[in-house]
C-alpha cells in the first residue's frame, strides 16, 4: 500500500528502527495528508477522520477492511458524533451504513474501545433476533433520520470508517 511504502521509506531516510509504535505514530503522522490526497470526501471531527465507504460488505468484512488500513468501523460516543455522521449520511445520499457497534453476550461494545455512552435506536430496536438471525450488529439507516438499527452480520452495507488522530 501506498501510505506504508511512504512510511517505510521515511523511516529508512532518517535512520529510524521500525517499531510497531514508531511505525503507528508515523501512520497517524501522515494519514491527514494522505487521506486528503487519496480519499479528497474524508471529514474530520473530534480528532479523527471519517470516511465513508460506498462498497458494500458485510460487517465483519467491513470490519477487516478498517482494520487492513489501520482504521475501525465508527462508533458514536455522543450526539456530536451522531449529528456530523447523519449529515455526512445524508451528503452521500446513501441508505445506511455500517457502525463499529457489536452485541458481545447481553451488551453492545464499539470495536474501537469507545465507551458505550451514547445511543439512539430506532423507536423497538434493538430486536436482538429475526426470524431466528442474530440481529447483533449496528447500522446507521438514512430513512429514518440516521436512528441506529440492529442487523445480521450477514447482510451487505455500506460503512463508516475512522482513523484516530493522536
Amino acid at each position: 500500500m501506498i501510505l506504508e511504502k511512504q512510511i517505510a521509506e521515511t523511516l529508512k531516510e532518517k535512520g529510524i528502527e521500525e517499531s510497531e509504535k514508531v511505525k503507528a505514530f508515523m501512520y497517524a503522522a501522515f494519514l491527514p495528508e494522505s487521506m486528503k490526497f487519496h480519499y479528497p470526501q474524508t471529514a474530520r471531527l473530534e480528532g479523527k477522520i471519517y470516511l465513508h465507504i460506498a462498497d458494500r460488505k458485510t460487517w465483519q468484512e467491513a470490519y477487516d477492511w478498517c482494520r487492513e488500513r489501520n482504521g475501525d468501523l465508527a462508533s458514536v460516543g455522543n450526539l456530536a458524533v451522531h449529528s456530523f455522521l447523519c449529515k455526512y449520511l445524508l451528503n452521500t445520499k446513501s441508505q445506511d451504513a455500517w457502525l463499529g457497534g457489536a452485541k458481545i453476550g447481553d451488551k453492545y461494545y464499539w470495536s474501537d474501545g469507545t465507551p458505550w455512552s451514547f445511543t439512539s435506536w430506532q423507536k423497538g430496536r434493538p430486536f436482538g433476533h429475526l426470524r431466528g438471525t442474530p440481529q447483533d450488529r449496528v447500522a446507521m439507516k438514512f430513512f429514518i433520520n440516521g436512528d441506529w438499527q440492529d442487523d445480521s452480520n450477514g447482510l451487505p452495507m455500506q460503512f463508516f470508517v475512522q482513523w484516530t488522530l493522536y
